[in-house]
């Protein structure tokens, strides 16, 4: 008992530090197979090779330019390969640390991976491609195109025909290195379960199982020739920064930002162990392809060493086949009845959700009727509104129809009176034509008469104007026929003028009377005509009277005339009629 407490503790424990020497933290870390070398990549834009036996350097450190972002060791080549920001890879050599060549990709490179068997190098970039490098010949050979933000880690199968991408994008795909020269078949499978970015992910050497580890606190595994996801494993309280299968791919171990590795069972999911010994979160480990050593590097700036053949439950590939029989009876016993208990636990879970989808099963269906019960009430309601509306919409028709049916008659109606009123305003018309007409006839005739009149009393008073002098007049008759003449005079004038204001007179009273009927057209009432016939008539009779009286003053006037002529002739000649006819003559013109 007390053995295998001490033998428990010096597994949680790590065999050795390695002082690196780096003063930034470590984020590129690899192993040759035989874990006797380690290469780590630093922030501080350095790539150093150390003996893991000693700790001690195996070339001096070689110093960048820019930082040092993912590292690689190939055995069969003898190189390593550094990643830096500045978008370049550089190959060093194993026996010196010098820089053999170097590799110009034009963007930063985040990742970086050998080919075993093919040489080649795969190199991801910040734009999401990654590209496969022939090193002898210095070429691309092919760019892998599908994850959409830098890829993080590269992981490839022991036979290099698989290759395993993590990505930004929060996707992991799955590329298939024998198709290179078909673009649309690199790509066989993209895993996307992850919620956050995914930094790192491995393949076992056999090419059955992936692994992926997220900034999610969670690492997925995977099968790889369906890329169907088989178990999540949860146990990390941060971010997990890489993974790593054991050779025989029966474990895995992880590193994550807190502090911790932690190693898993990869046919149960179960954690088997949790690692302590760093002082800071934990950016990259591996597992050496002997299986018997793990590697773990991080912010402390160090590189711990734990010995992966003496963990419980993790026997080591070399020593497997001196196990006892006995030893592996009992471990196989062990794994039955753990699947004994892993199908009793999934019978219980089938059956609790058979129950939650028979009780899900019965609330949908109360839902259902429910539903279709609130559909049939919504139906009916609709008809009842639809048989209301039709009904209403049939009254407003037939009022319409109504309506329809009085307009049509009260228009007949108008139209008829309209025709009634056109005719009794076209009598009209015609009526006051002919009283204006006639009118027209008695006014020429008046006015000829007057005319005749002037000029009989013109005559006349030439002859009053000879007989004066002929004659001698007295100067209270010359005074007086002077009165008399321009009184004539005058009643000459006003008569003219008369005869002109009663014409204008007449003429505007005349379209006075008969604008009403104008105005009011043919909706006028049928009494307006009559009105205008009657009012015109008796216009007609205002200035005939008008022009009676006119005429009967002047037939006064020609009597006082024929008066005072007789007057003068009855006087007989006179000494001074030549003065008093001058006199006569100016005051008359």
């Amino acid at each position: 008992m007390a053995s295998s407490r001490s033998s428990q503790r010096e597994a949680d424990e790590p065999v050795r530090c390695l002082e690196t020497g780096c003063t930034d933290l470590i984020v590129g870390l690899d192993c040759t197979p035989d874990a006797t070398c380690v290469c780590v990549g630093s922030y501080d834009k350095t790539t150093r090779l150390l003996w893991a036996t000693s700790g001690q350097l195996r070339s001096p450190a070689k110093q960048h330019t820019h930082r040092v972002w993912r590292v690689a060791l190939s055995a069969e080549a003898n190189v390593a390969a550094a990643a830096c920001d500045n978008g370049k890879v550089y190959l060093l050599q194993l026996e010196t640390g010098e820089v053999e060549s170097k590799v110009d990709l034009k963007h930063p490179v985040y990742s970086v991976r050998f080919v075993r068997g093919r040489g080649q190098l795969l190199c991801g970039l910040t734009s999401g491609k990654v590209q496969v490098w022939n090193l002898a010949q210095r070429t691309v050979v092919a760019r892998l195109r599908g994850h959409s933000k830098q890829v993080n880690a590269i992981a490839v199968s022991g036979d290099g025909r698989v290759a395993v991408t993590a990505s930004c994008d929060r996707e992991v795909r799955i590329w298939d290195l024998t198709q290179l020269t078909v673009p649309e078949r690199h790509c066989v499978h993209t895993l996307a379960s992850h919620t956050d970015e995914v930094w790192g992910c491995d393949i076992t050497a056999d090419g059955r199982l992936v692994v992926s580890a997220s900034n999610d606190h969670t690492l997925k595994l995977w099968r790889c020739d369906s890329g169907r996801l088989l178990l999540t494993l949860v146990g990390h309280t941060n971010s997990v920064s890489s993974c790593a299968f054991s050779p025989d791919g029966q474990h895995l171990v992880s590193s994550s930002l807190d502090e911790t590795l932690r190693l898993w069972r990869t046919d149960t999911g179960d954690s088997v162990r949790q690692l302590r010994g760093h002082t800071g979160g934990i950016h990259c480990c591996v597992w050496s392809a002997d299986g018997s050593t793990i590697f773990s590097a991080g912010s402390d700036k160090k590189v711990l060493m734990w010995r992966a053949d003496t963990l419980p439950n993790i026997p080591r590939s070399a020593s497997r086949s001196a196990t006892s029989r006995s030893a592996w009876l009992e471990e196989e016993g062990g794994r039955v009845e753990q699947l004994a208990r892993d199908h009793t636990s999934l019978v219980q879970h089938v059956a609790q959700i058979t129950t939650q989808f028979s009780r899900e099963e019965a609330s949908l269906r109360e839902g259902l009727e429910l539903t279709t019960q609130q559909l049939t009430n919504d139906t009916m309601q609709l008809r009842q509104h639809v048989d209301t509306t039709t009904e209403q919409l049939s009254a407003a028709l037939h009022r319409l129809e109504r309506t329809t049916e009085r307009l049509t008659q009260d228009n007949a109606a108008l139209r008829q009176q309209l025709a009634q009123t056109t005719a009794e305003l076209q009598q009209s018309t015609e009526h006051l034509n002919r009283a204006n007409i006639i009118m027209q006839q008695r006014l020429d005739q008046v006015t000829e008469e007057l005319t005749a009149d002037n000029r009989r009393l013109r005559a006349e008073l030439t002859d009053v104007l000879h007989f004066v002098r002929a004659n001698v007049i007295p100067r209270n008759l010359v005074r007086k026929a002077r009165a008399q003449a321009t009184l004539l005079r005058t009643q000459s004038e006003r008569h003219q003028a008369q005869l002109v204001t009663v014409r204008r007179a007449q003429q505007l009273e005349f379209e006075e009377r008969l604008a009403p009927s104008r105005n009011r057209g043919f909706y006028g009432t049928n009494g307006a005509a009559y009105r205008a016939s009657f009012q015109g008539a008796v216009c007609c009779v205002k200035v005939l009277y008008n022009i009676d009286l006119g005429r009967a003053e002047s037939r006064q006037v020609r009597e006082r005339y024929d008066a005072e002529r007789e007057l003068l002739e009855r006087l007989g000649p006179h000494p001074n009629i030549m003065r008093v006819y001058a006199s006569f003559v100016d005051t008359a013109d």
